[in-house]
């Protein structure tokens, strides 16, 4: 068929209804691809809401991008009133922001940053208050679109039962050094005793057996010596000699130059006797 111009008007329709076909199967593909797209994310909104953690995603800059229901509850704010908001001044504590903020100049300037990295840190409750956080750092990359993961939890429990058992640990360390040193002085005192025990004993020995002016046996340990010496000889050793000594006149000095003067008398002749006696030789008094 052909139209006043003479064009074939039959041709160009049959064209127009195939476009218009193709466009609409184009049209239902796209519908159902973007069905199953929301679909597909309202899935993953699902999962990411039963979350045991606090799911918090932000973009390069730090600003925050998506909230889940633990985050609600962990942080006290709601995903309407934190998206868009800066992550570090909404969820950091003043004191922990320094190190967020490194870890964000290193990935904005393109450095190789450590993924799902576990640190902890202080967070930020919309009161004010802080709490001990665990957080998980992980990059997702989309296309054109780069997105900061970040899993938090509040180990607030862990927190307080390992500072509990820092403190049971730290007295007891107490108890144990309180205990060892006081076991320490008992055992410095006890050795103290055993020595003092042993000089007495020594002392009291030497009382027994020697005479406390000269420091010479006494007749204990002059009787003991003879005793063993004639049973030697008995026995076929060798035979020994005996010699006492008495010194005239002696009382004379004791009374007329004092009793100190006998005593250092008496210690002189002693010395002086021991002193050409033969080391097997036996000086008594």
């Amino acid at each position: 068929m052909r139209n006043s111009q003479g064009e074939e008007v039959y041709l160009l329709r049959l064209q127009m209804e195939a476009m218009e076909q193709l466009l609409g199967v184009q049209e239902e593909t796209v519908l159902k691809q973007a069905k199953q797209l929301e679909e597909n994310e309202e899935r993953i909104r699902l999962i990411v809401d039963a979350a045991y953690d606090a799911y918090i995603a932000t973009d390069t800059m730090g600003a925050i991008t998506d909230w889940n229901r633990k985050a609600e509850t962990t942080f006290g704010r709601s995903r309407k009133d934190a998206i868009g908001l800066p992550f570090s001044e909404t969820v950091i504590a003043p004191v922990s922001r320094e190190a967020y903020s490194q870890y964000i100049d290193l990935f904005s300037k393109g450095e190789p940053v450590c993924p799902n990295r576990r640190v902890e840190l202080l967070g930020l409750r919309r009161e004010g208050g802080t709490f001990p956080l665990e957080m998980t750092t992980s990059v997702m990359q989309s296309g054109a679109t780069t997105t900061l993961s970040f899993f938090l939890r509040d180990i607030s429990e862990q927190a307080a039962a390992r500072e509990e058992l820092k403190q049971h640990r730290d007295r007891l360390m107490v108890l144990v050094e309180t205990r060892t040193a006081s076991l320490t002085a008992a055992n410095e005192q006890l050795q103290a005793d055993i020595k003092e025990r042993a000089r007495a004993e020594e002392v009291i020995a030497r009382m027994a057996y020697y005479d406390d002016l000269t420091g010479l046996p006494n007749r204990n340990l002059f009787g003991r010596l003879l005793r063993d010496a004639i049973e030697l000889t008995e026995q076929g050793g060798r035979p020994f000699a005996l010699l006492l000594l008495n010194m005239d006149r002696f009382n004379i000095i004791n009374d007329t130059l004092s009793h100190r003067c006998g005593d250092l008398l008496l210690q002189q002749l002693g010395q002086r006797i021991k002193g050409v006696l033969q080391p097997s030789d036996v000086l008594a008094r």
